[in-house]
């Protein structure tokens, strides 16, 4: 008996949803904003320089990107329940050792088995797990779960915050741990279907990209696509408060500002999930990046209108983050479609791990509104690729 869209009511893709949301909220909350509230704690303890623990990260991407495509491989033969499962454990391990370091050595290990985690565990591999298994009723399930997600900063921020106080980093680190092991890991198995669907053989035979695969242009465009905007929105990530100050906005405003951009992205996810099925998500994709090229812009130009130009941003990042998702389900079979994701991975994890270096040459060298123009170049770059996708994409059908 094969598990498929029909075989779960519309309430249980939900449940199932929103189980794998909370997940995705702990294990975001827990690595890629970890030393958001972490970084300058850890330096005072240990001596280490900022750039040697900030450079931590760019190792668990770069772990990351090495085994992204593998992870997809097996999402697309076997389902992906195991493979978030381990995520789980490799989080907690890494997070032991990273509470646990005394050098830079351990530190760095700790790192990279996160980067496994990331890898293996965060939203590539979740959608890659339900696409494999929904297919085209992916896309209300993937809004979902980024729509939690979008929480982790939040909430993570401020429960670190308040252990901090009171308990140090190094035991946050560990709370984190137990996180993914009391929370995700009981989710991911019971939560998360097994069964895959039946597919014809022929294709299942070819269920692996070869060398000839990345030379399909709906391939290369998918990938430039994201990458393209991935800069952009780690860049700004990273940045945003040291971008605000140069644009002379005082520190307490900067954050102020800066806090904009979590519930305005939830506001983009939300928008997009209302309306989300009766577009294509190749047209959620254009229109999310000239909303976001209309922020930028008028960041840069504009600076009366800092503040509306962080919503019109978030939005756009908000909406795209669901159609990283779903865009490739739209473009290929439900059969490559993990494959598909883990090769796209790692151009992108490269890209993360490169990014915080490029925005900070840009604002030494640009200032605050000449990055911000060059961002929006970027994007228009992404709106180019995402244009003729949406034309490959008609062809197609």
């Amino acid at each position: 008996m094969s598990t498929g869209p029909g075989a779960h009511t519309r309430f249980q893709r939900a449940s199932i949803a929103g189980s794998v949301g909370v997940t995705q909220l702990i294990a975001f909350g827990t690595s890629l904003y970890l030393l958001a509230i972490l970084a300058n704690p850890i330096g005072l303890s240990t001596g280490w320089s900022l750039p040697w623990i900030t450079g931590g990260m760019s190792v668990g991407l770069l772990a990351s990107a090495v085994v992204a495509p593998w992870v997809g491989e097996q999402i697309a033969h076997k389902g992906g329940r195991k493979v978030l499962a381990a995520s789980a454990v490799l989080f907690a391990c890494g997070l032991v050792v990273i509470g646990l370091s005394q050098s830079l050595l351990v530190y760095m290990s700790g790192w990279a088995l996160m980067g496994l985690g990331m890898a293996s565990g965060l939203y590539d591999s979740a959608f890659s797990t339900l696409g494999r298994v929904f297919g085209d009723k992916t896309r209300p399930m993937i809004s979902i779960i980024v729509i939690i997600g979008g929480f982790a900063s939040t909430v993570f921020w401020i429960i670190g915050g308040l252990m901090l106080e009171t308990l140090g980093w190094r035991t946050v680190c560990f709370a984190y741990a137990a996180c993914h092991i009391a929370i995700n890991l009981p989710i991911f198995l019971v939560a998360v279907p097994s069964r895959l669907p039946e597919v014809k053989s022929e294709t299942d035979h070819r269920a692996r990209f070869h060398l000839s695969d990345y030379t399909d242009p709906k391939f290369l465009f998918l990938a430039l696509l994201f990458m393209l905007e991935v800069l952009v929105a780690t860049i700004m990530g990273v940045h945003l408060i040291s971008l605000l100050g140069m644009m002379g906005q005082t520190l307490a405003t900067a954050i102020a500002i800066a806090a904009l951009l979590g519930p305005s992205q939830i506001a983009g996810r939300l928008i997009e999930l209302a309306v989300g099925s009766r577009i294509l998500p190749t047209t959620a994709t254009i229109i999310a990046l000239l909303v976001m090229i209309a922020g930028l812009v008028f960041m840069a130009l504009l600076p009366g209108m800092t503040t509306s130009a962080m919503l019109l941003y978030g939005a756009g990042i908000g909406v795209l983050s669901v159609a990283r998702g779903t865009l490739p389900l739209t473009l290929f079979s439900q059969e490559f479609y993990p494959v598909l994701i883990g090769q796209i991975a790692r151009p992108i994890a490269l890209t993360q791990a490169a990014a915080p270096t490029i925005g900070a040459l840009m604002l030494v060298n640009l200032g605050a509104a000449g990055s911000l123009l060059i961002l929006s170049g970027v994007c228009i770059m992404a709106l180019v690729a995402a244009i003729i996708l949406r034309t490959m994409s008609d062809v197609t059908h």
